[in-house]
């Protein structure tokens, strides 16, 4: 009798650390912050995964099919009206006429060139941008010169009251009237200029250059707003 009790005894604490044992691995699980599940619960989880992963299926390829009839409805964007226009236009004077005919500067009407007496136009150009001013060049000898600034344009003139240089460019004041006889203005492509004027003598990637004697003409270019300078200059006339 007494062998049975002892035996129900030992079965009693056997039952009871394993049910404290177990009752602590929950706890230390707890604790971790891991919650384990149960065959049921993993299978449960797994078939809400692949309800979403279904349910979110349809969402993408609505996105898709939005973002390609989007692309589709979209047209490319469309070359700048100007660019459109500038290749209608044409030279307004032929390539083939002289170099000076083609490279004088006109503005307001008037056209000039270095060399010419700036008394002769300078009623005909209009208000002046800002007042004019002097200076005297780096050169040994040489005389002060005077700078007349109109808008987007700058001509220097020297003590006899020579054209020396014009620049067509918006440095000093804003203005996009002035351009060359020949029709190339400030804004004008790289191409524009070329179909304009002929071919340059001499080209790199920031300009063309085109030459005759002392006469210099250089056109200044950038990719994202075409030509921006215009200069023209005679050397063979003294400061």
């Amino acid at each position: 009798m007494k062998r049975t009790i002892a035996v129900l005894s030992a079965l009693i604490m056997a039952a009871s650390a394993a049910a404290l044992a177990s009752c602590g691995g929950s706890e230390s699980s707890k604790s971790g912050g891991t919650v384990s599940l149960g065959s049921s619960d993993s299978s449960k989880a797994a078939t809400a995964s692949s309800a979403d992963s279904s349910a979110s299926e349809p969402v993408k390829d609505s996105q898709a099919q939005e973002s390609s009839v989007s692309a589709e409805s979209s047209p490319a964007e469309s070359a700048p009206a100007e660019s459109s226009a500038e290749g209608d236009r044409q030279p307004e004077v032929s390539p083939d006429a002289s170099f000076k005919e083609r490279m004088s500067i006109k503005y307001n009407g008037v056209t000039f060139y270095p060399g010419d007496k700036f008394a002769d136009i300078k009623d005909k150009l209009g208000k002046e941008a800002l007042p004019s001013s002097r200076s005297k060049p780096c050169v040994p000898g040489a005389q002060e010169v005077e700078y007349y600034y109109y808008p987007g344009l700058t001509i220097q003139v020297n003590f006899e009251g020579t054209i020396i240089n014009i620049s067509v460019s918006e440095d000093s004041a804003p203005g996009r009237d002035a351009s060359t006889a020949g029709g190339v203005k400030l804004g004008d492509t790289r191409e524009t200029a070329k179909k304009f004027l002929g071919a340059p003598t001499a080209e790199d990637e920031y300009s063309l250059q085109y030459k005759e004697g002392e006469v210099t003409v250089n056109i200044y270019d950038r990719d994202n707003e075409g030509i921006f300078v215009i200069g023209i200059e005679d050397a063979s006339i003294v400061f």
